[in-house]
């Protein structure tokens, strides 16, 4: 894996100068491999420990709290709420929920290496093999998807628009009427929230809005501007009546500008 200190060298290269064709193609062929299942299987099998990405269940707390109150059906009790958590990696937010009191987390990864490990270190959680873009439940089986890194690490392989729609039409799908998707991003509201808007392949039901968080505070690693990518990005989409949806030049644009930019390390925004 890419360590942090080489990422953000990277990107720092990136943000100030223009990439020559060899360095572009190499940080390209870098940052595809958060697309790809072997890769997953060969960083699990190499580390066992939990790590989450971005955020930790504790600075997310509250906004999912706030999330669930504001959700069209009204409030709806944590020991009543059944909750999908795609990517999970080794990840403990899905433990941490059980603990802090939610009646039902489902957590999914497309690397068996990284369920197995996930199933012994929690043998009491509810851990599944599976691919994010065809998931193996019935519509409305959830009120709460919470995805974390999930729609970056996507982005960053081939023909990513389309994979993020399907990844995004399956959680929409999977959702109750009065369900809610929260997805924790390093991309801002002008990179991804078109993609939550289902402007390209779909019409979503949903109300997209989004709050920044700090990113947590990293040791000897001085990150004092908004240049520096200091916050990430919590993207909410609560179900609602579906509402037409029409693709702009607006974001055809945005479309080709995504494309064109879509490769970037995950390990800088950890």
């Amino acid at each position: 894996p890419i360590s942090f200190s080489a990422s953000a060298q990277r990107n720092k290269l990136l943000r100030h100068h223009a990439p020559h064709p060899i360095l572009k193609n190499l940080i390209y062929a870098m940052t595809i491999q958060y697309s790809k299942q072997s890769y997953w299987n060969e960083r699990y099998a190499k580390d066992r420990d939990h790590f989450d990405w971005y955020q930790h269940y504790p600075a997310l707390k509250d906004t999912i709290k706030q999330a669930l109150h504001g959700s069209a059906g009204g409030v709806i009790p944590k020991e009543k709420c059944r909750v999908l958590v795609p990517g999970c990696g080794t990840s403990s937010l899905s433990a941490d929920m059980v603990k802090d009191g939610y009646g039902s987390v489902t957590s999914i990864d497309w690397s068996e290496i990284c369920i197995e490990n996930m199933r012994e270190k929690d043998p009491k959680g509810r851990y599944e093999v599976m691919n994010v873009e065809d998931l193996a439940y019935e519509d409305g089986s959830f009120d709460l998807v919470i995805a974390k890194a999930v729609i970056d690490s996507i982005i960053c392989g081939e023909n990513s628009v389309h994979a993020v729609a399907t990844t995004l039409h399956e959680f929409h799908r999977v959702l109750t009427d009065n369900g809610t998707l929260i997805c924790v991003s390093y991309g801002s509201p002008d990179q991804r929230q078109w993609h939550f808007e289902g402007k390209v392949e779909n019409e979503f039901s949903w109300k997209v809005d989004w709050v920044t968080i700090p990113k947590p505070k990293i040791p000897n690693l001085d990150v004092t501007t908004k240049d520096d990518l200091s916050d990430h990005y919590i993207y909410i989409c609560q179900k609602r009546a579906l509402l037409p949806a029409a693709i702009s030049e607006e974001t055809e644009e945005q479309v080709e500008t995504e494309v064109e930019d879509s490769p970037r390390a995950l390990e800088h925004s950890s």
